[in-house]
């Protein structure tokens, strides 16, 4: 696994959560979800909206959801902007590293209409 050379940023959702962690940067605060998943190197969650919007932006994004996936989670899946993380040799695959470049938004001319397309193309409503 290759690694960044900036600390990962850990979002607990639940604020007791929040507490000091080694080498893991743990703000105090809630941040600007949508504008860190833009300027993030990777993002890995366990799943839902902000891995989606992760992915639909453009950041390399890795879900660790064991549950049944969305359509619209296979959808980027299939379509190479997200990864589904099921086995150690899946996280051992995992690529932590500065990003130089960055994917293009999917469709639409502004990141509201990429997601509304990407929600209805998954849900074969386009």
């Amino acid at each position: 696994m290759k690694r960044s050379s900036r600390p990962p940023v850990l979002e607990p959702r639940p604020s007791p959560r929040r507490r000091a962690l080694p080498n893991v940067y743990v703000p105090e605060r809630s941040l600007d979800g949508p504008n860190l998943l833009y300027h993030a190197d990777v993002v890995i969650s366990g799943g839902g909206t902000m891995n989606r919007e992760a992915a639909v932006l453009g950041t390399p994004t890795y879900t660790a959801f064991k549950g049944k996936l969305s359509a619209v989670d296979r959808y980027l899946i299939e379509r190479g902007r997200m990864v589904q993380l099921s086995t150690p040799d899946d996280v051992a695959g995992m690529r932590l590293e500065k990003r130089t470049t960055r994917l293009p938004l999917l469709a639409g001319n502004s990141v509201v209409d990429s997601i509304t397309d990407m929600i209805l193309e998954g849900t074969g409503r386009s």
